[in-house]
């Protein structure tokens, strides 16, 4: 019966070992789920807003003739009450200029070559996380952030292109989504590297503990039927578990970037729950048989 109940409780540990570690150092299949994101209109939503957030707070907040000075390295200042005049004068059609540019950028992020790029930034993040947490990369208080400059720069040239001219001289601010926090990227660390040490032999110790524990049962049938069962319900587990933190964590450790951060998790948890469900079925199935 010990050997029953150990391998009822591996088996689903060594499930979400097997796919941690698979999502921690497979950066083409991760870049490969999370590439089609792009055509989510979520996803375009927030890329959108991570994006033209910088540029709000660059055209608005700061005096905007200051600015123009600055660029134009002209050692003057510019009187307040005339600043704050034409700031107020200007602003309305700032703020339709704004609305035309967000919607210049989703047609930008929509392109062909936005969508290559988009692919490769994940790509050079995830090889850099993959780092952190499966290497000897780790840096204290380091998260995971998706680094939208090279973004930013096909932007702008699209914008000019689009007839915003003014963009072509202004060096614009980055733009960055948070995807971990860097309490998060730590927690994450100490889980990747137990799941490295347990992958390579969990998943036949499970069956080897089951197989033992249904051969030594003083009744067969009733092991079978518990095998079946507690290996389901440790499957339907790990879908739980893999939901509320989808659900529940990423909008509390990223409100802003939820929009962006939700479909990465639904990509990225959609073949480790198929095969948690298909185990459960299976596993349920056997048991009833049995």
């Amino acid at each position: 019966m010990i050997a029953l109940v150990l391998g009822i409780v591996l088996a689903p540990v060594a499930l979400l070992a097997h796919h941690t570690v698979i999502l921690a150092t497979d950066t083409d299949r991760v870049a490969d789920a999370i590439e089609p994101l792009l055509d989510n209109p979520e996803v375009q939503a927030g890329l959108v807003g991570a994006i033209v957030g910088p540029l709000d707070d660059f055209l608005l907040t700061d005096s905007i003739l200051q600015r123009i000075a600055d660029q134009a390295t002209l050692d003057i200042d510019v009187p307040e009450f005339i600043d704050d005049a034409v700031t107020s004068l200007i602003q309305p059609i700032i703020e339709d200029t704004l609305e035309r540019i967000r919607q210049g950028i989703g047609q930008i992020i929509a392109s062909d070559p936005f969508a290559r790029s988009w692919r490769q930034i994940v790509a050079d993040t995830h090889a850099e996380l993959s780092g952190v947490l499966a290497g000897d990369d780790y840096v204290e208080g380091a998260g995971a952030t998706l680094s939208l400059r090279p973004f930013v720069q096909d932007i702008q040239s699209g914008l000019v292109d689009r007839g915003f001219d003014f963009f072509a001289g202004v060096p614009l601010p980055d733009a960055r989504v948070t995807i971990l926090q860097p309490e998060t990227v730590t927690s994450l660390r100490g889980v990747v590297q137990g799941a490295m040490v347990i992958d390579p032999w969990s998943a036949g110790l499970a069956v080897v503990f089951i197989a033992a524990g249904i051969v030594l049962a003083p009744v067969r049938s009733r092991a079978w039927v518990a095998a079946g069962g507690g290996v389901a319900v440790g499957m339907v587990t790990v879908v739980v578990a893999l939901w509320a933190y989808r659900t529940v964590v990423i909008p509390l450790n990223n409100p802003q970037t939820t929009p962006i951060v939700q479909p990465i998790a639904d990509a990225l948890f959609a073949y480790p729950i198929s095969q948690a469900l298909t185990i459960a079925v299976i596993a349920a199935t056997v048991g009833g048989v049995g």
